[in-house]
Parts: structure tokens; sequence; C-alpha cells
């Protein structure tokens, strides 16, 4: 700053003093001094906010300033220093006073040889005040005089800090703010709107140290309405304070201890377990207190718990009166806060048990697939659940020795285990813990008998190259054979353990009664994966069967692989005939007693037919065989019917024993079978039709050699069998019916116009 800038600041400040000293060695007061007095302190009154200037004249070579013990330098931003050089001065014109501006001045300057210094400070504040030095250097650097200034700066209330505090119901908790003011400030205290004073509850007190001045507010026996923010405003005689102060007030419930368990585990041992509620006081410690006799005074304290404690199990040796179990202790809990806040709980009663309780529980099996198993338990009594917190099941690969392990709490049942091997078997177990103890040995009870489940195989290969006969033997009836080979390396590997056969049968025929019938009848059978083979015994005739063959493990099974046969068609199912008995008569009515060696006439016979099932085939056709008896034979000495030889027509009757012959064959239902599907029930049929025939065909043989034979050219052979023609004609019919027949009614009639079927003997 230049010299002319300097000069026009001093004009610029608030308050401007002038300090001149006599030509004496010794200081004079400026102001309110005389001449020749000794040197007092000036003191000088400033507004926070105004610049001041601070001049002292005097001799020496240079001259400086102290705060206080502190230098004053020249580089100060805030407080500067200039310096004029040696000769005389003339005081300049002193500017009217006004608010903000104090001119102190002198009688007029006298021009000597001395220093001037001025000591210039900006912006003045409370940190300003205080008493200035100015010290004279002479020429040797001695202190030559000194002078001192007193300034005192008036400020308005300024906040410096708020104190907020806490603390339990019933407490006393105080709060305050710090002003730095002068002169002194008065300090107010609100909440929200309304304006508190000091009285029973609240007290309002106040300090200082130089121009710092405490207030604090202290609330007697807090409550929880008392909680909130709090405001302290200041004023003095130079205005109020910018700015208040809102500290903050936090009252909190006072800890409550709530008992979750207190029981015995034992005859020795006790489990505690608490909470504490509406904490917010910050906790030392939990300690635990107990007595034998119930009595508090007489209660010992057993153990200090750490901060976070919310649990406890008292050991062997807690009391000795307890042990054996069957005693009664009392236990205390007392929660100690940071704050010397001492909480105690209300006591527990404790009856400790004659031993230690325990559970086990009874485990089945309930499912399985092919990599999981699911098992089940049964839930402990009402009694029992108190000392059982969760389960702990174990589940054990029989094959490889490796286990699973799950816990389960209390009111589970089931639990399905996954992820396991196809085809395994598997033992599981289930332990009842208390939850109580670190040590599992401890914590838990014994485990259940160990159960054991398999898991479901992979669906087995099929079997191959089945086979399936239908057949009938003398001696066992009906049966269907069914063969089958097992997939390559299945019974060696063992995913397969049996083998299931079902076994289906239809039938198609006509009843007694004339109605068509349909028979389907199913049945399985399980067969040891030993055999490879198996017969179904009690078939019928005339019966489609059906087979599947499924190779199967528990209870998963292959594809069934199929084969069927056909059981063929068989005799008609017996039925009890009857013989009927005729004479035929020797002379017809009118006939000439002289014709009595006559060949008799023949005899009609009509007989009825009985209605047959056809649940063995589809019958064919009938025959009608007549028996010729012998004389003397009676008819009870008769074979049964198809164990009688038949015989021609004549053989029988030139016969003098009993002979039988085939009277009559017919059929309503040729054509419909000669057309058929099947080839078995035609076969017989022109087999019953032609063997009907033999006799006649014998009879055309014998008569051909007989006349032949007698014969001598081929006319006369001709004529001889021109008899026989009719016959012949027959057979030629028969090979036509074959060919060409369009219906049963076309072939009885044809038969009947040969005169087949009206046969006369």
């Amino acid at each position: 700053m230049s010299r002319m800038d300097r000069f026009f600041f001093m004009f610029e400040c608030v308050l401007i003093i002038f300090v001149t000293a006599s030509t004496c060695r010794s200081i004079r007061s400026i102001s309110g001094g005389k001449e020749g007095e000794d040197f007092t302190a000036e003191v000088v009154h400033g507004v926070a906010g105004s610049n001041v200037s601070l001049k002292c004249v005097g001799e020496g070579t240079s001259v400086s300033w102290k705060k206080g013990k502190h230098n004053i330098t020249s580089d100060d931003v805030h407080r500067f220093i200039e310096t004029l050089p040696a000769g005389g001065l003339v005081s300049p014109q002193s500017e009217p006073e006004t608010e903000e501006n104090v001119e102190i001045t002198t009688a007029p300057i006298v021009e000597i040889a001395s220093t001037v210094s001025i000591l210039h400070i900006r912006n003045i504040s409370l940190v300003d005040a205080g008493r200035y030095h100015c010290i004279h250097h002479s020429e040797e650097d001695f202190a030559s005089a000194e002078e001192s200034i007193q300034l005192i700066v008036n400020s308005a209330p300024v906040l410096l800090s708020v104190e907020s505090s806490g603390g339990a119901v019933g407490a006393s908790i105080g709060i305050s703010c710090t002003f730095q003011s002068h002169p002194p400030p008065e300090v107010l205290w609100f909440k929200g709107n309304s304006s508190l004073q000091s009285n029973e509850r609240f007290t309002i007190t106040s300090s200082n140290e130089g121009n710092l001045f405490l207030s604090k507010l202290v609330v007697d026996t807090a409550l929880l309405t008392d909680n909130g923010t709090y405001m302290c405003l200041a004023k003095n005689s130079v205005g109020d304070g910018v700015k208040h102060g809102t500290p903050h007030l936090l009252v909190h419930a006072v800890p409550k201890i709530s008992w979750t368990i207190a029981r015995s585990l034992g005859p020795e041992d006790i489990q505690l377990e608490w909470q504490v509620i509406d904490n917010e006081e910050d906790i030392k410690d939990i300690e635990i207190w107990i007595s034998d006799d119930g009595s508090e005074q007489s209660a010992e304290q057993w153990k200090s718990l750490a901060s976070t404690a919310r649990s406890v199990v008292l050991g062997d040796g807690v009391v000795d009166a307890v042990k054996g179990g069957g005693q009664t202790i009392s236990v205390w809990l007392r929660v100690n806060t940071l704050t010397d806040l001492k909480v105690v709980s209300e006591p527990r009663n404790v009856t400790m048990l004659l031993k230690v309780p325990e559970y086990i529980p009874k485990a089945s099996f309930r499912g399985s697939t092919l990599n999981s198993l699911t098992v089940n338990w049964m839930s402990p009594s009402s009694e029992e659940a108190q000392y059982v917190a969760f389960y702990f099941l174990t589940l054990t690969d029989m094959r490889s020795g490796a286990t699973q392990q799950v816990k389960q709490p209390l009111g589970t049942k089931e639990h399905s285990f996954t992820n396991l091997n196809a085809g395994t078997q598997y033992n599981f177990t289930i332990t009842a813990c208390m939850g109580v103890y670190e040590v599992a040995a401890r914590d838990c009870g014994p485990s259940s008998p160990a159960i054991s489940g398999s898991t479901l195989f992979d669906p087995p290969a099929s079997v191959e190259e089945v086979l399936v006969t239908c057949s009938h033997s003398d001696y066992g009836g009906w049966s269907v054979d069914v063969s089958w080979k097992p997939a390559k390396g299945a019974t060696e590997s063992g995913s397969v353990d049996h083998y299931k056969l079902e076994f289906t049968s239809m039938a198609n025929y006509v009843d007694e009664e004339g109605q068509r019938r349909y028979e389907d009848d199913r049945r399985e059978e399980n067969v040891s994966v030993n055999f490879t083979s198996y017969k179904f015994i009690g078939a019928s005739a005339n019966t489609n069967y059906t087979v599947k063959v499924y190779a199967g493990i528990k209870h998963m099974y292959s594809k069934g692989m199929t084969a069927q046969c056909r059981m063929p068609v068989w005799l008609p199912r017996q039925y009890s005939l009857k013989w009927w008995k005729t004479s035929p008569s020797l002379l017809e009515d009118g006939q000439d007693s002289s014709k009595q060696n006559e060949k008799p006439k023949a005899a009609l016979l009509k007989l009825p037919v009985p209605s047959i099932s056809q649940r063995n085939g589809t019958i064919c056709c009938y025959r009608v065989a007549v028996v010729k008896l012998a004389d003397g034979v009676d008819i009870s000495a008769l074979l049964p019917p198809e164990n009688l030889p038949l015989l021609t027509h004549e053989l029988a009757h030139e016969s003098l024993l009993t002979a039988a012959y085939v009277a009559e064959a017919y059929t309503r239902q040729v054509i419909s079978y000669f057309y058929s599907d099947d080839c078995t029930a035609r076969t017989r049929f022109l087999f019953i039709l032609f063997s009907s025939l033999i006799p006649t065909l014998l009879e055309i043989v014998i008569l051909l050699l007989r006349e032949g034979l007698h014969a001598g050219n081929k006319t006369a052979q001709l004529f001889r069998l021109k008899e026989n023609v009719v016959r012949v004609k027959f057979l030629v019919f028969v090979r036509q019916v074959f060919l060409e027949s369009s219906g049963q009614e076309k072939l009885v009639n044809r038969l009947e116009k040969l005169g087949v079927g009206r046969r006369n003997s």
C-alpha cells in the first residue's frame, strides 16, 4: 500500500486515535492527562464490524506493536502497521462525529523530531478486544518508551455452540447454548412456542468467562413428553443475536427385562432366556443372581454376561443344594447400563427335574422315486415337545456309506431326500434335539431305530422273443404255454427282480339259446426272475389268447412284449343222450298173412334234437346213428354212443350181432362254416360230411366189382350200373356244393330232391 493510499485509509476508518508524546522521555496521556503526568492506558470503545486506527508518536528510530504478549506484524491482512517518517506533523482536520466514527484529537501538534506509528484494524470483532502496546525503540534497539491502549468492542450475541443430551425416564438431563457477547446477553429458552422459566421441573443457569457466556437448561425428573428440540435466544444492548441455538433432548424408557424361558434341563442344569424391552440405554453387562431359598437378600451373583447376551445355561455346580433334582431355586437378572442405571428383573422359580428329558421319534418311509425318498415321523406329545427344538435327520447309502444330514424344526413331520442313486438301499434315523447345548452329543437324545428303504430302479429293458402256444392234451387239458428271453445282462445286473404276465382271452360263440355270446377275460401272474416260461392251465377251446410279458423291478415295469395264439375248435361239450327203442311191424295194416316171410317195411323214427352250446366251436353237422339190436340184447347193454363202431347200413343188417350205422347227417350252418376263416372248422366239416358218405361209396364199389365179374361185355356192365347213377350224381353234387354253394337252404333242398335225408332201409 502506498503512502497516499494509507493516508486516505486513515480518513475512512470509523475510529481514529491520535497519540503524541512530549519532548520529555516519559510518555504523556493524550486525552484526560496533564502534561508532565505519568502514562495511563487509554480505553477506547468500538462497535463490532467497524474499522479502528490506533496511533502512537514517540522518540525513537522504530516502533512495534503487541496485543497482550503476541507481536503484531505488518503482513497481517486483518491488522497492518503504518509508520510515518520523522519530522513535523500537522493533525488532519477532524471529521464530524457520527454513529460509527469516533474522533479523539489532541491540542495542535508541536513539530518535533519523532516517530509516528499507526495500527489499522479492519472489521473489528470481539476477538480484537483487549490491550494493545506501542513500543518505541532507539538506535541501539532498546525499548525507550511504551504506551498501552485498551480496545473494548461492543457486539450483539453470537452463537458459538449447542450441546444436546439424553437420558432415561426419571433422570435429570441438561442441554446448553454458548454465546460470545459484550455486554453480557440475556438468554431465553423455548420449546415449540412455549417460553420456559425456572420452576420445579426446569432450571436455567448462566455462567461466563470473558466474553463467553454459557446458558444451561436442566430438566429434572425427565418424562417421555420432554423429548424434542429446544431453542435458545440471546440479546444485549447492542442488539439481538443473529442466530439461535436448537439443542435436542432425548428421553428414553427404562429397560425392562422379560423372561421367555426359565426351566430345568435335568437334575443339574437350568436354561434361561430373556428379552430386554424398550432399551435405548447402552448396556454395560448383564448379571445372573441365584438363591436356593427364594430370598433376594441371600442371592449370589453367579455370572456376568456380555451386554448382547439373551440366553444362558447354568451348568453343573450352580447351587449345591439343587443337585439330585426336586429342589427349587430362584433366579434374577440385573442389567447394568453405561449410565450406571441398574434394572433388576422379577424372580423366576425353577424346580429341578429328576432326570434329563428325551424323546425318540418313530419314523417310517412314505414313498420313493428313482432319485428320492420321503420319510415321516410321529410328533411328540405336548409335554415332550417342550424339550424339542428341532430334529436331526440322517440318511445313509448302504452301498457307499455316504450320508445326508438335515435339520428340521419342531412341527415338521415329513422330509424328502433328493439327488439319490436309483435302485439303492438307504438307512434312515432321526434324533430330537433341544437346541440348547453347543455339543450335539449333549443337546440331542438317542436316535430312532434305523429303517431301510430303497429308491426305485430305472425301468428295466423289455424281454425278447416272446412265444405263446395254445395246446391240448388228454391229461393236461387245454393250456397256453408262454416263453421269453430276458434282455441281455438284465438278470446279472439286478435290474430285474420279477416278470409280470398279462393274460387276455376272447371268445365269440352261440349258446344253447341261440344267442351270440362274447367272452373277454383278463388275469395277471407274477413270475420269479429265475423262470423264463409259464403255463396257463384251464384254457378253453375256440378262444383267442393274447399274452403280454413285462420285466419288472419293484413297482417299475418295462414295455410289454406281446404274442398271441388261438385255441382250436373241439368236439361239442358232451350232453346226456337217451336211447329210443322201437320194433318195426312185420305186417302193415291190411297185409296178407301169406306174405309174412317178406322183408318188413322200414320204420319212420322221429326224435327230438337238443339245442347244444357251440362254445367249443361252431357245430357243422349232426349225425343220427341207428343201432340194430341182436336178438336177446337189451338197450341197457349198449356201449356209450361214442364207443359204438359204425358200419354200413347193409352190413349192420346182415350181421347177427348188435351193429350201428349212420342213418342221417344234416346241418343248418354248413355254408357259413365253409366260407369262414376257420380252416380247422372247415376241415372238420369235410371230414364229417365225407365220413357219412363212406357207406354209400363202399356200396358203389362193391356193386361195380360184383357186376363187372359176371358181365361179359361193356353194355351189360353199364346196364347193371344204372341203379347206382343216383348215388354217383350225389357225389357230383357234393363237389358242386363246395364250389358254388350260396346258402344252406339250397343244400337242404337239393339233398331232399336226391332222396338224401329220407333214406329207406
